[in-house]
């Protein structure tokens, strides 16, 4: 029997949920530091529901936070 690789390809944004549970808050609090600053926006807005965050921004952000 022959086993074949299964590639993952990682991408390199998160969506809102993933930047929720990477930070452990709620959508509120998520929306709440990006309007105050303290968060990076999204880097792709493709709809009102559906913002991307890109790593390197966020990466950028702890680094600033240590």
């Amino acid at each position: 029997m022959q086993m074949t690789a299964v590639a993952h390809q990682v991408t390199p944004f998160l969506t809102s949920y993933e930047v929720m549970a990477r930070y452990h808050i709620s959508y509120t609090t998520l929306w709440r530091r990006i309007k105050d600053g303290s968060l990076p926006q999204p880097r792709i807005n493709r709809n009102t529901r559906n913002k991307l965050w890109h790593i390197e921004d966020l990466e950028e952000y702890e680094k600033k936070e240590d």
